[in-house]
């Protein structure tokens, strides 16, 4: 089993090393995990993609997700509003909705500093 600090610290070294605003994409996702587990790539990328289809579909389902030690993931709704056409900059009425949102947990916000 991972070390979650261990984890933490791989991916904020990774972003800081990077030039400032980096985003890392699935693919570089998929060779980290692959590094952290010993697993080769096709291993990693059906674990990462399980791991996304998962909470993909539990979220679906309306259930929040807590993940010790990293975060939570929590379905939300959001309301009709106005807002602006942005090529004629006309109000338009946008829909109401839903919206995934991710809180940090508490661990990993000191991890990042």
């Amino acid at each position: 089993m991972l070390n979650n600090a261990y984890f933490l610290n791989y991916f904020y070294e990774f972003k800081v090393l990077n030039l400032k605003g980096f985003v890392m994409n699935k693919t570089q996702l998929i060779d980290a995990v692959s590094s952290y587990a010993n697993l080769n790539g096709a291993q990693s990328s059906r674990t990462v993609n399980a791991i996304l289809n998962a909470i993909k579909d539990k979220l679906a389902e309306g259930e929040a997700i807590n993940l010790i030690g990293f975060g939570s993931f929590e379905v939300k709704p959001r309301a009709a509003r106005v807002g602006r056409n942005p090529k004629t900059g006309e109000p338009i009425t946008l829909p109401a909705g839903k919206k995934v949102s991710f809180k940090a947990s508490k661990f990993f916000r000191d991890q990042l500093g």
